[in-house]
């Protein structure tokens, strides 16, 4: 809501503030202790939403690195993506299959409580909203260099610590080519020999 504001793309702040209204009110319902849980549709639905949004605005006005500000305002979704994605691939695992790998279990595993660990998101996207407004609005070429400079210095021993983090997974690992990633399980599955019976 705050990056577009002063914006000529009027419907991307009332798109953006008639989308959070709308998790607001999902959102105690959805509060430890949870009555609804937002399945694979809502949530897919949701980041279609969020980034067609942030697609509808020129970020570019005050310097070019503006263009840097959607990552920033989605940083968590992307972030834990790009986390899984490339913790499955070193893992010799197929990225479309599921695991216990995302970014809030490994912060649980750390034994942080539920609320602790949303509290802790919570933050990191207010502060990456907020870079992004300053990144948009107020920094010239060179402020907006040294931002992302820190931010990536922040992010990188960020993402050591957290792929160090042992997850218990159940899951067997894929002894094929990590680029396969469009095969199934049971890809390694050797076909069933056919026994000749004896006429």
């Amino acid at each position: 809501v705050l990056v577009p504001y002063l914006g000529a793309q009027s419907y991307v702040p009332l798109t953006a503030a008639a989308l959070g209204g709308s998790l607001l009110g999902f959102l105690p319902y959805n509060y430890q202790p949870a009555r609804i849980y937002m399945g694979d549709s809502g949530a897919l639905f949701l980041g279609f939403l969020l980034a067609g949004t942030a697609m509808g605005h020129g970020y570019s006005q005050v310097n070019v690195l503006g263009l840097c500000a959607p990552i920033l305002i989605l940083g968590i979704p992307l972030y834990d993506m790009g986390l899984v994605m490339m913790l499955r691939f070193f893992k010799g695992r197929s990225m479309f299959r599921g695991s216990n790998d995302h970014l809030a279990l490994r912060l649980r595993k750390l034994g942080l409580t539920v609320k602790q660990t949303v509290s802790f998101l919570w933050g990191l996207s207010i502060l990456l909203a907020l870079g992004a407004y300053f990144l948009v609005r107020l920094l010239t070429l060179k402020q907006a260099l040294v931002l992302l400079l820190f931010s990536f210095l922040g992010v990188m021993p960020f993402t050591i610590f957290v792929s160090m983090i042992r997850m218990d997974e159940g899951f067997e690992r894929i002894k094929e080519n990590p680029f396969k990633i469009f095969l199934g399980p049971g890809v390694n599955k050797k076909p069933a020999r056919k026994i000749k019976r004896k006429k």
